[in-house]
């Protein structure tokens, strides 16, 4: 706003610079031309000011812009590497899950076969006692046989 203030005074000044009356003594032209153009020098300074004022707020906010960027593609690179050790981990998971069915089934697998070896090992404890009492009866029969033959 400041700018474009300062730009239509100086158009102004310029057509009034051009526009003198004819009815005026010239040394009061000289001083009106000498008026206008120390304004003139004036507007011109604050203009340069001004302009010198936007660059320095443009130069910062493009330093800023630049720092932003820098971030952003830090924070790019480290959610991608983020992403990275996820689907590593999922594919960890991924894995011990196969693995656990693995090890339920051999689970499942070796409960059935120590199921087959009680009911088996039951059965032979059941023959071997049936045999142990045998043998005795035998035993004590030969024993009562000989102590008759005595």
């Amino acid at each position: 706003m400041k700018n474009i203030l300062i730009l239509t005074t100086i158009a102004a000044l310029t057509i009034l610079g051009g526009c003198t009356k004819s009815n005026k003594s010239s040394a009061s032209e000289s001083d009106d031309i000498l008026k206008l153009k120390t304004e003139k020098a004036q507007i011109v300074q604050e203009f340069e000011a001004a302009r010198k004022e936007l660059n320095a707020e443009i130069a910062q906010k493009d330093e800023k812009i630049k720092q932003l960027e820098e971030e952003n593609a830090l924070l790019t690179k480290q959610i991608t590497g983020f992403e990275g050790i996820i689907n590593q981990m999922i594919g960890k998971f991924q894995e011990i899950g196969e693995d656990a069915k693995a090890v339920k089934e051999e689970n499942k697998q070796l409960k059935a076969e120590l199921a087959r070896l009680k009911a088996s090992d039951s059965n032979n404890t059941e023959q071997s006692s049936q045999e142990l009492d045998s043998n005795a009866q035998k035993r004590l029969d030969a024993l009562k046989s000989l102590k008759k033959a005595e």
